[in-house]
């Protein structure tokens, strides 16, 4: 995923990656006028490249802050300038999430965390009121690790649900019916002051797992909730700087209808101390189609049907490949195949930006595309 960075910065930056981009991914992006950053490939372990890095001023940006990269790039001899990756780890738990929302009044009503499977029975108990409820645990994203327990349920898994508590804890809250997704991003200073605020519409599917990032020149839907979603972002990014972290950070809410029928907005549901994925979509917009409706979006590999060139690539697409004289269509913004170890393999996530001239015609695009990529001729 390190690849989607690549379309990130400006002409000067380099992007260090642990695979090789392939050549012919980056001759297909030059043939449609896409550009991406310089990559220099890193293989593991961490041996430095020779030259390449020693007594460079450069200040190394990455997806986000933790130990491996921390080493790495100490490794690299580059300067860091960095928040403890302790602080990181802290500020993005849930349990860290679920000890400010009180404070703040962000996420859901009712959400609980538990570190025991007592206090988890407990609060299962206080819940059931709800209807429908879901167990995250306390690491984790994308709606990864979720378990759903269905009103009135009694036969879920406790050795489960106890694996999750030794592994943290987990978080336990009332399952809503989404209307609308959001996403919010940010860059914290050091002294606190906070700058980049923006706010997106997000789309995820029904277990609440990411699928990409609508922009739109005007979205109403954005601008109804803005508000409600500006003050609990800033909220939010002052207890993280509180904490000692600094940087950029993206912060998930959404619109739902609760139990009496009444549309109501859960603000910063979850933290993500690090870049987002809607900075990439912004980056990629700003340069190939700026007032354009585009949709930034992943697909797994099991629902990606992909052929093994950019040829056929570009022929199954049609009309619909991007155009960079109308600024419309798809672009592939992860290769087709990459080397891993001695073998070529499709990557397991899957990136497309689609732009169109209006909001109809974007999802009527992205429909099309999906269509095609489940189609399964191109397995080999």
């Amino acid at each position: 995923m390190t690849i989607l960075f690549s379309f990130m910065g400006d002409e000067s930056d380099k992007v260090l990656l642990d695979v090789e981009m392939p050549d012919d991914f980056r001759n297909y992006l030059l043939s449609i006028n896409v550009k991406t950053l310089h990559p220099l490939n890193s293989p593991r372990p961490l041996n430095p490249p020779k030259g390449d890095f020693e007594n460079r001023a450069e200040i190394p940006v990455p997806w986000g802050w933790d130990e491996y990269t921390c080493n790495k790039l100490k490794m690299l001899r580059l300067n860091c300038d960095n928040p403890d990756p302790g602080v990181v780890k802290n500020v993005n738990s849930r349990q860290f999430h679920n000890l400010i929302s009180e404070r703040f009044g962000l996420g859901i009503p009712g959400s609980t965390f538990s570190d025991s499977y007592e206090t988890f029975l407990r609060t299962l108990e206080k819940l059931e009121a709800f209807g429908d409820l879901v167990v995250k645990p306390t690491f984790g994203g994308s709606g990864y690790g979720f378990r759903i327990i269905k009103k009135g349920e009694k036969g879920f898994c406790q050795k489960e649900i106890e694996t999750l508590i030794k592994h943290g804890g987990v978080v336990i809250e009332p399952w809503c019916k989404r209307v609308y997704d959001f996403s919010s991003s940010i860059t914290i200073q050091k002294n606190g002051s906070i700058s980049s605020i923006r706010h997106q519409r997000s789309v995820s599917n029904m277990h609440g797992a990411f699928i990409g990032i609508y922009l739109a020149p005007e979205d109403p839907v954005i601008e109804k909730y803005v508000s409600i979603q500006e003050k609990a972002v800033r909220n939010a990014a002052q207890a993280l700087s509180d904490q000692g972290y600094f940087g950029p950070a993206g912060f998930d809410s959404f619109a739902y209808i609760d139990i009496d029928g009444k549309e109501r907005v859960a603000p910063v549901i979850e933290i993500n101390a690090r870049h987002s994925m809607s900075d990439v979509a912004h980056a990629v917009r700003k340069r190939y189609a700026p007032d354009k409706y585009c949709f930034f979006r992943l697909m797994s590999k099991k629902r990606c049907n992909l052929p093994d060139n950019y040829s056929k690539w570009k022929e199954i697409l049609k009309e619909d490949h991007f155009d960079p004289d109308t600024q419309k269509g798809i672009i592939l913004l992860t290769p087709l195949r990459l080397k891993h170890g001695n073998t070529v393999v499709q990557p397991s996530r899957n990136g497309f930006f689609l732009s169109a001239g209006s909001e109809k015609e974007l999802f009527e695009m992205d429909e099309r595309l999906r269509m095609v990529l489940e189609c399964k001729r191109f397995v080999n």
